[in-house]
């Protein structure tokens, strides 16, 4: 049975009509249970694993469509968790010497989610709930970037990289700058975490 077939016998399934809270909650358990594990860096289980997303993304969609609009959801939006789990099976699919500008390129979309969360949900002085998930995001997404020196052992491309974390960083320093209180100080902790691998980087550069 090849890819079309299945989804075609998905698409069949008759539709469950679910709560918000538990779509989101079963995502949460289809992203840490299958984009997380180590043996989905295997091409043909990433291969398995990008079919089945797609699969039960036609499960949740509406009409059996699939939605196209995940790519602009924010925090706490219904769609968050189809980005997340999109992106993670694209970073499975691309190869490793282009691995490490996806990533970065992911937390320049997890700055300009919270800068979004900002603009929408503003909280005066104190952070929202979807706030402070984007900036846990942010977080998360700057940790997937520190094994990334290491792994580039081409100095033109770890040239590059330095060049995008450099990016990353005046991206968060400037809305740092247009920000004030708690979400000014969280923003300077991930300033300092982006800060520890570009010196890392830096140093590995000069060591090639």
């Amino acid at each position: 049975m090849n890819d079309q077939e299945i989804i075609q016998k998905i698409q069949k399934i008759k539709q469950i009509r679910l709560e918000d809270r538990r779509k989101d909650e079963l995502w949460q358990q289809i992203v840490s249970r299958t984009f997380d594990r180590p043996e989905t860096r295997n091409r043909w289980l990433a291969r398995t694993a990008l079919v089945g997303s797609l699969a039960l993304l036609i499960l949740f969609a509406s009409g059996g469509v699939l939605v196209a609009s995940a790519q602009d959801a924010l925090p706490g939006d219904q769609l968050y968790q189809v980005k997340l789990a999109g992106e993670k099976v694209r970073l499975i699919a691309t190869k490793s010497a282009k691995r490490a500008e996806l990533k970065a390129t992911y937390t320049e979309r997890r700055v300009k989610e919270y800068e979004e969360l900002i603009e929408r949900e503003d909280g005066e002085d104190r952070l929202t709930k979807n706030q402070q998930r984007a900036l846990t995001e942010i977080s998360t997404s700057i940790t997937n970037l520190r094994i990334e020196p290491t792994r580039i052992h081409d100095k033109e491309d770890l040239g590059e990289f330095i060049q995008l974390l450099e990016d990353r960083k005046a991206t968060i320093k400037d809305l740092g700058s247009r920000t004030t209180g708690v979400k000014r100080q969280n923003l300077m902790i991930i300033e300092d975490e982006l800060n520890l691998i570009l010196r890392k980087a830096q140093e590995t550069y000069e060591k090639l």
